[in-house]
C-alpha cells in the first residue's frame, strides 16, 4: 500500500491510502524519502487560480489532482532489465506520495551523488530555472539581467546567470528575507521593489546600462507589463513563472515600438528546440544541474525552511500562501509518521 496526496478542491488536501499498481515491464518501484512542495505551480493548483482550470485543452488541471514533481527515494523493486538496481538512490519527477513508479528508459531521473543527499531534490527546480539561461544562450543574448522573484525558481535562475558570466545579475522581490538568502547564495545585487519605482535603482546598479534581459519568475500577471516597461529597447522578457491570471499589456508601446521580445520559457521548450538530437535533453540538463549542486556552483543552504509529515501538508500550503517571508522550501518526509 502507498499514501498519495491529492488536491480535492481549492484549499483542500486529502491523503489517501491506495494499492500500489503491479509493475509493468522495465518499471521500478521507488520508496520515497521526501518530496518538495513547489511554491509556484502547486500553490496555483492548490488555490484553483492556475490558468489551466479554465482551459479545456489542459485536461490535468481538474480536481481531484495529484500534485508534486520533485522527489527523492530508493529503488526497492524492479521488473525486468533496468539501468537501475535495488538500493539505488535517485532524484526523479515524482508526485507527493510514499511510493512512486518509473520507467528508467522514459521518465526523468538522475542518481544522487554521495555528497548531496536530500539537496539533490533541488535538481528539479534548478532544471526548470535553467530553461531561461538556455534560451538566452540559444538566442545569443548578452547584457545585464533582472530576475523578478527570489523564490526557489528565481533564486536558482539568477545563480545560473552568474556562473561563468561577467554580466550583472539583479534579483528583485518584496521580501527582505528572500533577498538576504539570495545574497548568501552569491547573487550580488538585490532589489526590494515593495516601495518606489525600480527603474532608478536599476540604472544605479548598472551604471546607466539598464537590463537587456528580464526574467519574470513569480507568475504575477502585472509584473509582465512592468518587465516590458523596464527592459532596454531590443531586449527580451522571459516568462518563467506560471502565470496566475490573464495579462494586460500595451503591445504597441512596450513591444512593437521598443523591438522587445516576449518569450515563453516553459521547460517543455527544451525538447522542442532540441528536436531529439541528444536523446533526452531534459534529463541531460538535469544531470548538469545535479553536477552544479554537487560541486557547490549552485547553493541551497537555507532553502529548506520546514520539514513536515504528509498529514501537515494542507496546513503548510496555507503557510506558504500567507507567510512567504518565512516559508520557502517545505519538505514532506514520507518516512515520518
Amino acid at each position: 500500500m502507498r499514501k498519495n496526496l491529492y488536491f480535492i478542491a481549492p484549499g483542500k488536501v486529502e491523503i489517501k491510502t491506495e494499492t500500489i499498481p503491479e509493475l509493468k515491464e522495465n518499471e521500478c518501484l521507488i520508496q520515497n524519502k521526501a518530496s518538495l512542495i513547489s511554491p509556484g505551480t502547486e500553490l496555483a493548483l492548490f488555490t484553483g487560480t492556475h490558468v489551466g482550470f479554465k482551459d479545456p485543452d489542459i485536461s490535468w488541471a481538474k480536481y481531484p489532482l495529484s500534485p508534486g514533481y520533485a522527489t527523492i527515494g530508493e529503488v526497492v523493486e524492479i521488473n525486468g532489465n533496468s539501468e537501475l538496481k535495488s538500493g539505488d538512490e535517485i532524484m526523479y519527477y515524482g508526485l507527493h506520495s510514499s511510493h512512486g513508479i518509473i520507467n528508467p528508459d522514459v521518465d526523468i531521473w538522475t542518481y544522487i551523488p554521495d555528497n548531496l543527499s536530500e539537496e539533490s531534490i533541488f535538481g528539479r527546480f534548478t532544471q526548470i530555472s535553467a530553461t531561461v539561461p538556455y534560451l538566452t544562450q540559444i538566442g545569443k543574448r548578452t547584457g545585464n539581467v533582472l530576475v523578478f522573484g527570489a523564490g526557489l525558481i528565481g533564486n536558482f535562475c539568477a545563480q545560473l546567470y552568474g556562473i561563468d558570466s561577467e554580466r550583472k545579475v539583479i534579483i528583485a522581490d518584496i521580501s527582505d528575507n528572500r533577498l538576504s538568502l539570495a545574497a548568501e547564495c552569491g547573487i550580488n545585487y538585490q532589489l526590494n521593489t515593495s516601495s518606489g519605482d525600480p527603474a532608478e535603482a536599476i540604472k544605479r546598479i548598472t551604471n546607466n546600462e539598464g537590463v537587456d534581459i528580464i526574467v519574470e519568475a513569480t507568475g504575477v500577471p502585472d509584473l509582465v507589463s512592468k518587465a516590458l516597461e523596464l527592459v532596454n529597447p531590443m531586449g527580451a522578457v522571459y516568462l518563467l513563472g506560471s502565470s496566475r491570471g490573464d495579462i494586460s499589456i500595451n503591445a504597441y508601446k512596450m513591444i512593437h515600438r521598443k523591438g522587445t521580445s516576449l518569450i515563453g520559457a516553459h521547460e517543455s521548450v527544451i525538447n522542442r528546440l532540441d528536436n531529439g538530437n541528444s536523446g533526452n535533453p531534459v534529463r541531460s540538463q538535469l544531470d548538469k544541474m545535479i553536477h552544479y549542486l554537487s560541486t557547490g556552483q549552485l547553493k541551497t543552504k537555507g532553502m529548506i525552511t520546514h520539514r513536515i509529515t504528509p498529514d501537515q501538508a494542507e496546513e503548510y500550503y496555507n503557510h506558504l500562501l500567507s507567510d512567504p517571508d518565512n516559508y520557502l522550501g517545505v519538505l514532506i518526509e514520507w518516512s515520518r509518521k
